[in-house]
């Protein structure tokens, strides 16, 4: 149990980075840059074409630090996930625009240089050594990446030769990957040694536009359960994507193996594309979420239940214009993408005892309402058929409740041989010779007055009974499901 499901849009955020080396040497000046900024808008202007404006939730320029950058991209997202919600932060953009750096930094123990992941990891256990709450924190992470639409365990290595993990999704589980390792971690030193371990593992290599190109999607994750005092459990689940950049291969230079591997990431990523575009039509068909298994495992994240946070890393050189336009276009739909969240929470014993008292007296006390309301109706018209107007509000919502016309609560004293038909004719027929009545009334020297007031009471009962057992009904469904 928890509370309502709230609504809210991907997070995107801009992170543009300082120019390296070769771009220097092949003209740095101010006159090559065609990105401009002005607060969280990005103005690209493009020689001999029309400026192009994209409006994001924060644009950080190249002067933005690793703390900086965390601040804005993924404190918010730590304390939602301390809160019991799933998050969701990752990185896109061209290959050597930063997003490893980003996601990882240079160096994990640095405290200037290390990124996202390490600095998230050291904000839950401050937060856990200051929480006074008395409530029992268990961790466990797990770290894979996709290369070429295969998943490797980088906590557990497969031998060489052997397939992937599979993806799997149940409507009760959601979606996961089978005998994918987890591992318990109870200190940030634990965490670090994992990403390192893992680290080891991922597939790089060396291209001209990066002198250490990630050639897969790495995916490190961390779940949270806080037990409280009173039995309650509450789990939040972060989710750090550090994706693999998209190529051109007339700039990257990859042939052979590198070619392939380029071929694998772009095609991964046109399809994480394709299900930003079909979320965001305004009549939602079909989402290729299996198209790729990048967008199958992200799923919740992308119009789930996860509060994410996009990443676009660009450059703001002319020689990578077309890639800076092409990564803003994709933040912009992006930012499109509602999901529907909620806190992932069990009610303790207490609670959900509690709430059954409540439901119970409630209902005792609709029943004597009912019972007072059913006299008054009797008074009013003694010829009414009540077991005929419960048969009928019963019908009513059995179909409203279930929409199968031939299933009726046991609770009921409606015979199944009896089809819902019959039921519905007698409800007719009572409306009927009420309707006959109230003529002969007339006939029988009833002022027009009278008759009027006496229909509008009668009605006026009929409804206000039929709601009550509606809310009856309910109420008991709600204990039941408790």
């Amino acid at each position: 149990m928890s509370k309502p499901s709230d609504a809210c849009n991907i997070k995107v955020i801009a992170r543009f980075r300082p120019l390296n080396a070769k771009e220097k040497n092949n003209g740095g000046t101010h006159t090559d840059y065609v990105v401009l900024f002005e607060g969280n808008s990005v103005h690209v202007t493009p020689p001999s074409r029309s400026k192009s404006t994209f409006h994001l939730d924060k644009v950080l320029t190249p002067e933005a630090t690793q703390e900086v950058t965390y601040e804005h991209c993924a404190r918010a997202t730590i304390e939602d996930v301390l809160s019991g919600y799933n998050g969701t932060i990752f990185a896109y953009g061209m290959t050597g625009s930063g997003k490893t750096h980003t996601m990882f930094g240079s160096d994990l123990n640095s405290p200037t240089a290390r990124g996202i992941i390490p600095r998230a990891c050291s904000a839950i256990f401050e937060y856990i050594a200051q929480d006074n709450s008395d409530s029992e924190y268990t961790l466990k992470c797990s770290f894979l990446e996709i290369y070429r639409e295969s998943i490797r365990d980088l906590l557990c290595p497969a031998p060489s030769g052997s397939s992937g993990l599979k993806v799997r999704e149940t409507p009760e589980r959601g979606v996961w990957v089978e005998n994918l390792s987890e591992h318990f971690v109870g200190s940030e030193k634990e965490i670090l040694e994992l990403i390192r371990n893992g680290e080891r593992f991922r597939s790089v290599a060396s291209t001209n536009m990066n002198a250490v190109s990630s050639r897969s999607h790495s995916l490190f994750t961390l779940t949270i359960q806080q037990r409280a005092k009173d039995g309650s459990v509450q789990t939040g689940r972060l989710y750090l994507a550090d994706l693999a950049g998209c190529e051109k291969v007339a700039k990257t230079g990859a042939t052979g193996e590198l070619l392939e591997d380029a071929k694998k990431i772009n095609q991964s990523l046109s399809a994480l594309g394709n299900c930003i575009s079909a979320l965001t039509k305004a009549k939602r068909g079909h989402v290729p979420f299996r198209d790729s298994k990048l967008t199958f495992i992200l799923k919740d994240s992308l119009g789930g239940n996860a509060k994410t946070t996009l990443i676009v890393n660009c450059s703001m050189h002319g020689s990578n214009l077309d890639e800076t336009l092409l990564t803003l276009k994709f933040s912009a739909r992006a930012k499109l993408v509602t999901n529907v969240v909620k806190v992932n929470r069990l009610r303790s014993a207490q609670e959900l005892t509690a709430i059954i008292t409540k439901l119970t007296k409630e209902i005792e006390h609709l029943r004597i309402y009912i019972a007072d309301l059913e006299t008054q109706l009797l008074s009013a018209k003694p010829t009414i058929d009540i077991s005929a107007i419960k048969k009928a509000s019963l019908v009513r919502y059995t179909l409203n409740s279930t929409g199968d016309e031939n299933e009726i609560s046991d609770s009921s004293d409606i015979s199944r041989s009896s089809s819902t038909s019959d039921f519905l004719s007698l409800s007719t027929d009572s409306i009927a010779e009420e309707k006959d009545e109230k003529l002969n009334e007339s006939s029988n020297g009833v002022s027009d007055t009278q008759n009027k007031e006496t229909g509008e009471d009668t009605l006026s009962l009929v409804e206000a009974r039929l709601d009550l057992q509606r809310t009856k009904e309910e109420s008991s469904l709600k204990i039941r499901e408790l």
